[in-house]
């Protein structure tokens, strides 16, 4: 089956510029020509219109210096290149104690930053031209270090989720009652609808149950009109007043039966998450968040919750099934989990065998490295160095031959923590990773250790695997077993060490897939 991306990260990497300065004066610090560079740092939005900036996409760059009149940059252009924004021959100001205010924006424009913005009616091919992202940094110095800014989206995101009870499919879907035209506010990182005059929206389709709208920031009282493959035109009897913020999204669902449809907004307005939503094509129409981490890997945010065609979940982890439900523990016996929103948090858990399609055995255990497995097109299993990549150590192993590997240690790894000389769960959370404690399933039983008063994440699951793609068959050459990230939570591991360990293939263990073109460095 195939398995697509379709939203993705704005994973930021820009060299910056600044006005052309006179030749420096040689021996001095005061005359050296510094180059304005602007570090990754990946916004706590994700980019609405593309898997990420691509070749050729600019930004614009205002520089004020702290207590001058004058603007040292104004509308300076800013070219993707690949890896980075950059221009050439373009250097910060000469005092180096000088602080300044550095606000960029994207899409460029040669007359400048937009003040108002009308965003198109027909979404339905996208809205790429109401992309529109800002950052601001304060107090900044020259320096030869990089500056970090995050950009942050400036309209509010809407998606629309359809719960479609009729049997036939939605041909067309708009949404009236929403303001096309806005001010955008560079210095908030915001956006405010103007008038009154609403207009009916076409949304983009995303995929058969899920739609999306770009809109200024607004109080709207919506109404929908939906037509069913068969013609069947219906229309929401009561319409919805809410509010949509700047940079944030959310999320609406339309029930549709056949005979009326209603709208509800579905919880909280969110920020619009860090990275991708990961779609699969099931009837079930799971996304799935990502994050882009400082190594510049890319992983899903979320456990995996896909069921692969020809299986069926199940609730007894001793039946050899290969996928079963996420479950809690309550007094000290294991509770099988099957509602939606504990799925959706904890995912679902796999062998080796539902990972990677075919039975695992002695003799091709190790032939499964980086495989895609039931991830989506693009994305893999993780490989042992991937996972030391994200956590920072992988013990050591006896081989084959009865010698022993080395332990693997990265310090430079975004999660390690030295003192736990490998990653911690605190460090992935503050990353963005979101490490779901799910718990596993080892030798037919839901494992049913928790966390301790004492340690950090009390009454989550204690033992946890997230599957891994490097197989490996022990001192005896006879172990059927993958390596893979694991949990430890002890008084030495107050916040939860993430290391790199064994998992024996039959095991049912979390899946986060990692995207294709990783390398270590």
């Amino acid at each position: 089956m195939k398995k697509y991306l379709v939203f993705a990260a704005a994973v930021i990497v820009l060299a910056g510029c600044a006005k052309e300065k006179p030749a420096p004066t040689p021996g001095t610090d005061e005359g050296k020509d510094l180059l304005l560079s602007i570090n990754p740092k990946i916004a706590e939005m994700t980019k609405a219109t593309a898997t990420s900036f691509e070749e050729g996409d600019k930004i614009g760059l205002d520089v004020l210096v702290d207590g001058e009149s004058d603007v040292f940059l104004v509308n300076a252009p800013l070219t993707y290149k690949g890896t980075s924004f950059s221009a050439e021959n373009l250097n910060w100001y000469k005092d180096t104690e000088k602080t300044s205010v550095l606000t960029a924006y994207y899409p460029y424009s040669e007359s400048g930053r937009p003040a108002s913005v009308t965003v198109p009616a027909d979404q339905s091919a996208g809205a790429a031209s109401s992309d529109i992202l800002g950052a601001v940094l304060s107090g900044a110095k020259p320096s030869e270090s990089a500056v970090s800014m995050t950009f942050k989206h400036l309209l509010s995101k809407v998606e629309i989720r359809i719960d479609n009870q009729t049997s036939e499919a939605v041909s067309a879907l708009t949404i009236g009652g929403l303001v096309l035209e806005g001010n955008l506010d560079f210095t908030a990182l915001s956006s405010a609808a103007t008038g009154s005059a609403a207009a009916t929206v076409t949304p983009r389709k995303v995929s058969d149950n899920l739609y999306e709208i770009l809109i200024p920031a607004q109080t709207a009282s919506l109404t929908a009109s939906l037509t069913l493959g068969d013609g069947t035109v219906l229309e929401n009897q009561q319409s919805l007043s809410t509010t949509l913020v700047s940079g944030k999204k959310q999320e609406w669902t339309i029930e549709v039966t056949e005979h009326s449809i209603s709208i509800t907004v579905n919880g909280d307005i969110e920020d619009w998450e860090t990275g991708a939503d990961i779609l699969f094509p099931t009837e079930k129409n799971y996304a799935y968040k990502t994050v882009t981490l400082s190594n510049g890997q890319t992983w899903m945010a979320e456990p995996l919750r896909y069921v692969p065609e020809g299986k069926a979940v199940s609730t007894d982890p001793n039946d050899g099934n290969g996928v079963w439900f996420p479950y809690k523990v309550v007094d000290g016996v294991a509770v099988p989990l099957t509602d939606k929103a504990s799925i959706e948090k904890l995912g679902y858990l796999y062998d080796a065998a539902t990972i990677f399609g075919t039975a695992i055995d002695i003799s091709n255990v190790t032939s499964f490295e980086g495989a895609q497995g039931i991830c989506p097109d693009g994305w893999h299993i993780p490989t042992k160095a991937e996972w030391t990549g994200f956590c920072g150590y992988a013990q050591s192993a006896t081989l084959s031959d009865g010698s022993k590997a080395e332990e693997i240690l990265v310090e430079t790894a975004p999660i390690y923590n030295a003192d736990y000389k490998g990653g911690c769960v605190t460090n992935a959370q503050a990353a963005g990773w979101n490490p779901v404690l799910s718990g596993c399933v080892i030798s037919g039983k839901y494992n049913v250790l928790i966390v301790s008063t004492g340690e950090q994440s009390v009454g989550s699951l204690k033992m946890n695997y997230f599957a891994g793609s490097t197989g490996h068959t022990g001192s005896k050459g006879t172990s059927v077993q993958f390596w893979a990230l694991m949990s430890s939570f002890s008084t030495s591991y107050t916040e939860g060490r993430l290391h790199v360990s064994f998992n024996n293939a039959t095991n049912g263990v979390q899946v986060r897939c990692i995207k294709d073109g990783w390398t270590a460095k």
